[in-house]
């Protein structure tokens, strides 16, 4: 690498910067900077760069660029996300040539203006990988968009979560927003997303069989036609890049048999990463195309499946607020090869606690609470108190049966998650 002498708000100005072979990772391939006259708010004044010639695969023919002086964060056109912060930086761009100051001649072939818009201080890795908590995520999410419902809230956080979309009117059918934020900008939001998973073939395919299943690693290798030790490998770099989370099957003495093996769940830690592998990777050449017919079916049929997973997870943040005098220590699913529950918890005292979700329209029915009593029994899990949390509500003859061992949770005790 050229050790180039660096414009330095230190040195009497302007300076010359001589042109340096540039390895970045934001870049495809080593790149030559080109020569510019930069006017940043983050330099007191103006410094010069000469010039190189820099070939983009992006682009038809050889272009004169400059890339210099800023981080390299991904140049990003995207009005699906206007409340991105960004700053407007002026390159003037001149073709190779001699400059001298000072003393010498200043000798410019040619001289053009290219105005880009520049992502300040937030890389797209950090808008779409957040190390919020999903919590943090839905609150914040609740707090910009302000939504009427807590309906509307879950929803459409579990789609458009964990990146900042300008205004929304969340009031708007879910498969309307998403024709409108996310389907016309796909190549931009899909360069995005490539910055952050790398890309690669192998990992996309994988997040789509984890997106698309029931996150158990195993079953996302066999969407994804990957073997166990392939999977695997790619499954520490996505943990390693915070795409995804791995949970741990909880063993239980009496549930497991004997030598018996579970696979453990991946977990993506942004909702809209989620939402993308789902429903738009997967089928991206007619998206791409503006053809929707099929992205509008596949919501249809698959949305309530969908946001099951997401009203699980608010759930637990939902118990662990409502369980104040004896606090919740331990919470989350529990799976084995026979059974799954929603949840499992354990309080401060010990008490064990079994939950099971129900995001559809029907309001719960005491069915669902002898089924969750089955499964137990089943499983070999004593429970002190049992949990349903309904999108719409009980049937009277549950409600009747509330009480210390029963607790009912509706959509509108999500409001407490955002006082």
């Amino acid at each position: 690498m050229v050790k180039p002498y660096l414009a330095s708000p230190h040195l009497p100005a302007p300076h010359f910067l001589a042109g340096a072979f540039l390895a970045s990772p934001h870049l495809p391939a080593p790149h030559f900077l080109a020569g510019a006259f930069l006017a940043s708010p983050h330099l007191p004044s103006p410094h010069f760069l000469t010039g190189f010639s820099i070939l983009l695969p992006h682009l038809p023919a050889p272009h004169f660029i400059s890339a210099a002086l800023r981080e390299t964060a991904p140049i990003v056109a995207n009005r699906a996300a206007p409340k991105r912060r960004a700053e407007s930086v002026n390159f003037f761009i001149v073709s190779p040539c001699v400059l001298l100051w000072k003393y010498c001649t200043v000798i410019l072939c040619s001289l053009c203006v290219v105005r880009y818009n520049v992502i300040d201080n937030q890389k797209v890795t950090q808008m779409i990988v957040s190390k919020e908590t999903l919590l943090e995520q839905f609150r914040n999410f609740y707090k910009e968009h302000k939504p009427k419902t807590m309906q509307d809230a879950i929803e459409k956080f579990a789609i458009f979560g964990g990146v900042g979309w300008g205004e929304m009117d969340t009031s708007k059918p879910t498969i309307e927003l998403i024709e409108s934020l996310i389907l016309p900008d796909f190549r931009y939001i899909r360069n995005d997303v490539t910055e952050v998973t790398t890309g690669l073939p192998l990992h996309h395919s994988i997040l789509s069989g984890v997106a698309q299943g029931d996150g158990r690693t195993q079953s996302a290798f066999k969407r994804a036609n990957v073997s166990a030790e392939v999977g695997q490998r790619a499954v520490e770099e996505l943990r390693e890049s915070k795409i995804i989370r791995v949970a741990k099957a909880k063993m239980l003495s009496s549930s497991w048999k004997e030598g018996e093996s579970v696979a453990n769940k991946l977990y993506f830690t942004s909702p809209f990463l989620r939402f993308w592998f789902a429903f738009v990777s997967p089928i991206f050449k007619g998206i791409r195309d503006g053809d929707y017919k099929e992205i509008r079916e596949n919501f249809a049929n698959r949305s309530t499946e969908f946001l099951h997973l997401p009203f699980v997870e608010l759930s637990f943040e939902l118990l662990k607020l409502n369980f104040v005098d004896d606090k919740i220590v331990e919470i989350s699913s529990y799976w084995d090869n026979e059974i799954e529950l929603d949840i499992l918890a354990k309080t401060a005292s010990g008490k064990v606690i079994v939950g099971s979700c129900k995001y559809v329209n029907p309001k719960v029915k005491k069915s669902e609470l002898t089924r969750l009593q089955e499964l137990c029994e089943k499983a070999g899990i004593e429970v002190d108190i049992f949990v349903l949390i309904s999108k719409n509500g009980f049937s009277n003859e549950l409600k009747s049966l509330k009480g210390e061992n029963l607790k009912l949770f509706s959509v509108k005790n999500f409001k407490k998650l955002v006082e």
